[in-house]
This record gives structure tokens, C-alpha cells and sequence, in this order.
């Protein structure tokens, strides 16, 4: 939801004279700026040491209180380190806009309240331990909200220095909503992961995760009992203004892709990634090794990645360019 409040007053003081007078001082003249105030709400459990790339533009933080620590790990990278229960307000300005994320924070032993989420949502936490915050978070009205989130604020930040977005499929603004016959956070990896190609390449703002999901649920890119298919890799980009090529599934084909500045989705087995099947970004190369975009994972996305390890793990990759 986007609130406008005022922020502050900027005054101008004008000081008029002349040589054979005393300069005479007027009286301020004030002039209200009003910036737009963005919240991002997540959830955490007490000991969490999540790291965030989105606010990597952040020139001011504040935390409201000592539930949560901001710590700064790099000179792009923050940490949101979760300390008690409750809820707490980190507050950052960009680009003259106020931005909020609020985080409600659990106890990691609540099983009682765990054992209350739906049973898919059960079994997800349980297979991937750092999503469990965002399964304590469920609430039925998340679910079945039919807004569509606003991030192009985000978008904006991202594009201004130059990343690929980093989004995730159990982001609560709309990990708790349907694709396919699943919640997005479960099944929504491929459309996660196309968002961030199509966002960077196009420099467009119009198609986060769950557009991206809507979409290409009603262009029959998702397959029951599969999840999104193939042919969305493929057919789909093209739909969406993108050049898509099959390239070679070892190092060389990889290594000729990002050298040529290509984005490269890649479907990957069980593995270090997932517990079946799972679509990840690969977005270049750091010190000899992959940058990697997870969308199921905050942690391997701020984590350099063994080329040997991953190609290993790969069953078909995917490069994007314009």
C-alpha cells in the first residue's frame, strides 16, 4: 500500500543588504517536500541471519527497536539479524521515497503454530528449513488476496545500479498465492526466475513474480503434477520479446553463455538446490565462480557457487538475451 506523508522541511533563509546597511535577515521561507512511503512486510523466526540484496541501496537505516540488528556485510549487502519475538520496522530512503520493511518475528520452537499452517505449506518448511518464517507467517487472507503487489519501486532500485533483481518465490507478497494448484512459493520457481530475466533485460517494471505467474498459468505453461514446462522457457520468452537459446549442457556451453553476457536459467535435479525439481538463475561469474540467483533461497543467492558442483546437477539450461 503506498501512504504519502511528510518527511521533512527544507528552509530557506534569504539574506538581503546592502554595502552601507546592516544585511537584514527575512524570515524563513518554508517548503514541504511530501515523499511516498513503500512497506514490504516479511517474517523471520529469532536467530535468523537473513541477508537482503534489495536494499543495497540504502544510504539511512533505522530500526525502531532492538528485536532486529542491521548489519552491514559488505558494501552491498545488508543482514537483518532476527533477536526476539515481536515485530520490528526497518526504515531506509532511496531516491527521495521512504522505504519500510516491517518484520514480524517467530520463535523457531512454535511448533504448536506450525502444526496450524496448511499441510503443503507443512511439508515446505520441513524440506527447507529457511522458509519456515515465511510459513508461520500464513494467514487465510494472504492467500486468497487478488491484489497485485506494486514493486516497482523495487524494480527501480535494481535497474538504477544495474542488477538483476533478486525475487523469491516464498516472498510474502505472494508466496501464499495460487499457481497452478499449488501456493507460489511451492511451484512458483520458474516464473520467479523468468521475472528476474525478463525485468533485466527489458528494463520493464510490469511483470513481478506473481504477474509472471498469472500469466503464464493462463497461457498453459503449468503442467499438473509437473509444474511449469519447457515450453514457457521457450515459447513463452519468445511471447515475451526474449531470445531464448538451448545451449550445451556442460561448463563450455555455460562459460560461452555468460561470457557472451547471456542470463542463463538452468532446470536442475536433487541436488544442493532442491528435494525433486527446481528452475535457478545464473547470472554471471565471480572470482571463478557462478553468481547464482535462487529463487527458493536467500542464502545460496548470497553464496559463490563450485562450477563443476552445479553443472553436475544440471538437466537442461536456458540463455536470454534481447
Amino acid at each position: 500500500m503506498m501512504k504519502k506523508i511528510v518527511i521533512y522541511c527544507m528552509t530557506l533563509a534569504l539574506l538581503v543588504g546592502c554595502s552601507h546597511k546592516t544585511a537584514e535577515t527575512k524570515k524563513p521561507k518554508e517548503t514541504s517536500i511530501q515523499l511516498k512511503t513503500y512497506t514490504y512486510q516479511t517474517s523471520s523466526i529469532v536467530g535468523d541471519n537473513q541477508p537482503y540484496r534489495f536494499i543495497e541501496v540504502v544510504r539511512d537505516v533505522k530500526s525502531n527497536n532492538k528485536n532486529v540488528e542491521v548489519k552491514k556485510t559488505s558494501s552491498t549487502d545488508y543482514s537483518l539479524i532476527a533477536k526476539k519475538v515481536g515485530k520490528s520496522t526497518i526504515q531506509f530512503i532511496f531516491n527521495k521515497s521512504i522505504y519500510k520493511v516491517t518484520m514480524q518475528i517467530y520463535d523457531k520452537d512454535n511448533q504448536a503454530l506450525f502444526s496450524k499452517m496448511p499441510a503443503q505449506l507443512q511439508e515446505y518448511g520441513n524440506k527447507y528449513p529457511e522458509v519456515r518464517a515465511f510459513v508461520l507467517g500464513y494467514l487465510p487472507q494472504k492467500h486468497n488476496d487478488t491484489s497485485t503487489p506494486d514493486i516497482s519501486w523495487e524494480i527501480d532500485a535494481y535497474l538504477k545500479y544495474h542488477q538483476v533483481p533478486y525475487f523469491y518465490q516464498y516472498d510474502e507478497r505472494w508466496g501464499y498465492r495460487e499457481y497452478g494448484q499449488n501456493y507460489m512459493a511451492i511451484s512458483g520457481c520458474g516464473p520467479t526466475a523468468m521475472s528476474m530475466v525478463y525485468t533485466y533485460l527489458t528494463q520493464k517494471t510490469d511483470m513481478n513474480p506473481l504477474t509472471m505467474a498469472d500469466w503464464a498459468n493462463k497461457e498453459g505453461y503449468y503442467k499438473l503434477g509437473y509444474g511449469t514446462n519447457y515450453n514457457f522457457f521457450t515459447q513463452g520468452a519468445a511471447k515475451l520479446g526474449l531470445k531464448c537459446e538451448l545451449i550445451q549442457n556442460n561448463a563450455k556451453g555455460l562459460d560461452e553463455a555468460l561470457q557472451a553476457n547471456r542470463l542463463v536459467v538452468m532446470n536442475v535435479k536433487e541436488g544442493d538446490f532442491t528435494k525433486s525439481g527446481h528452475y535457478i538463475l545464473i547470472v554471471g561469474k565471480q572470482d571463478g565462480k557462478l553468481v547464482i540467483h535462487d529463487p527458493n533461497s536467500r542464502l545460496h543467492s548470497h553464496q559463490l557457487w563450485d562450477e563443476n558442483r552445479v553443472i553436475a546437477q544440471n538437466k537442461q539450461m536456458f540463455a536470454y538475451y534481447l
